[in-house]
């Protein structure tokens, strides 16, 4: 199993103010597999991504990546994990500002050893795939929402990571680069043997994945084939 979690549960605030957004979420992830995680604002389907993606501790329950359990990683070692395992697509493209977007992509296959030559046949092939070859000189800030997020694409499947996470991938494209987007993540995953677990609004994705998982304040409460 690449990803999992065993009656995973989260709180934020303590005390009176405390509330639970995840009562023991249990589901599994086998290689390949694709699924969409849909739900009302508020179900706790941020928060399940954020946690898989070793970006937040949950406040009780097991998480799996790669078959090990990793509850009692250190902040060095959940690190590691991120950056070698997990590709993530973040609402917001986060891309580093003071870089311009070949640097941005740069940076991460240097981080994961990715040879000179391996790293610059993957930054082209991208671009061309997903139309930003022009703004490869440009820092983030000149860029529109939609070509952001289509570079905050690229690095994510880059290394090729086993693992990839997408939180509202398409919000800000229109239909037809949204399209471009997920067939390129789906792609990633059946090519290589990944995990795609992409959280959505839109039930137009539907289509092309394998699963739909719905949560319902913080419950998993339907699982089905597409």
């Amino acid at each position: 199993m690449i990803l999992g979690c065993d009656d995973l549960r989260h709180e934020f605030g303590s005390g009176a103010q405390r509330e639970c957004v995840l009562h023991g979420m249990t589901v599994e992830f086998p290689p390949g597999e694709t699924s969409l995680l849909m739900g009302p604002s508020g179900s706790g389907k941020t928060t399940l991504l954020t946690i898989l993606g070793c970006l937040l501790r949950p406040t009780s329950g097991r998480v799996w990546i790669a078959d090990k359990p990793i509850e009692q990683a250190t902040a060095a070692q959940l690190q590691e994990i991120r950056r070698t395992k997990i590709g993530f697509v973040f609402q917001q493209a986060q891309l580093l500002p003071f870089l311009n977007v070949k640097q941005n992509l740069e940076l991460v296959g240097q981080n994961v050893g990715l040879s000179p030559g391996t790293l610059q046949a993957r930054i082209a092939e991208l671009a061309e795939q997903l139309n930003f070859q022009r703004q490869l000189s440009q820092p983030p800030g000149q860029l529109s929402g939609g070509q952001r997020q289509r570079v905050a694409v690229a690095r994510a499947v880059l290394h090729r990571p086993p693992i990839l996470l997408a939180d509202e991938p398409t919000a800000a494209l229109d239909w037809e680069h949204g399209q471009q987007v997920v067939r390129l993540l789906v792609q990633h995953a059946q090519e290589c043997g990944a995990v795609l677990l992409t959280v959505t609004h839109d039930p137009r994705l539907l289509p092309f994945f394998d699963r739909r998982l719905l949560i319902e304040e913080g419950r998993l409460m339907e699982t089905s084939q597409s």
